[in-house]
């Protein structure tokens, strides 16, 4: 459509012609292609020369980027993986996914009020058939964790019920006649048409 856009200025002004003349809207277009805005001291935009423009930028940048890249720009970065941020590091030595976003649940904790809970599951045999282990070794451990969603603790449920009292007024209101509310709106038209035409 900004390609176009002088074109439909045109059209614009060829229907406007016979309500405000041609001279006051054709100042909207400076030439040919570019338009401007009909008052002053504005700056004027070519829809059509940026769709032309822009493209060509974009292909300037991206040959730019070839020659001064000396084709780094396509090449596929090959790096080992990234490992606990330590080369060697491996097994058990790793993080995992829970201690990597420790720190962050840490410092969320007082936000998100999380709540922690370390339970025994199978104190005998850790829940496993077979379990060699009979003591405090082979105990299976349950660990849940959850946190409080604030927003709607704190914000959306206390606001629920005065919400539902306003719907329920709201819809008492509007369980009336249509022709009554369109009675009230004609009535207070006519008041202010009165009120407007006794001040003037």
């Amino acid at each position: 459509m900004a390609a176009v856009a002088p074109l439909w200025i045109r059209v614009l002004i060829a229907g406007l012609d016979p309500v405000v003349g041609r001279d006051v809207a054709a100042g909207a277009l400076k030439s040919e292609w570019v338009l401007q805005p009909v008052y002053s001291e504005f700056s004027a935009l070519s829809p059509s020369w940026l769709v032309v423009v822009m493209p060509l930028l974009l292909l300037a940048v991206l040959g730019m980027c070839i020659v001064f890249g000396r084709g780094r720009m396509f090449a596929v970065r090959r790096v080992p993986a990234w490992r606990s941020a330590t080369g060697g590091v491996s097994g058990e030595n790793q993080y995992t996914p829970f201690g990597f976003a420790n720190p962050t649940r840490k410092v969320l904790a007082n936000l998100l009020l999380t709540r922690s809970e370390l339970t025994v599951l199978e104190r005998e045999s850790g829940g496993r058939t077979g379990d060699p282990h009979r003591d405090a070794a082979g105990t299976h451990l349950g660990y849940t964790t959850d946190v409080v969603e604030v927003v709607e603790r704190f914000l959306f449920r206390p606001l629920r019920l005065p919400l539902l009292m306003v719907v329920h007024l709201a819809k008492r209101l509007q369980n009336g006649r249509l022709d009554a509310y369109l009675a009230y709106m004609l009535i207070a038209l006519l008041a202010v048409l009165a009120v407007v035409a006794g001040l003037a």
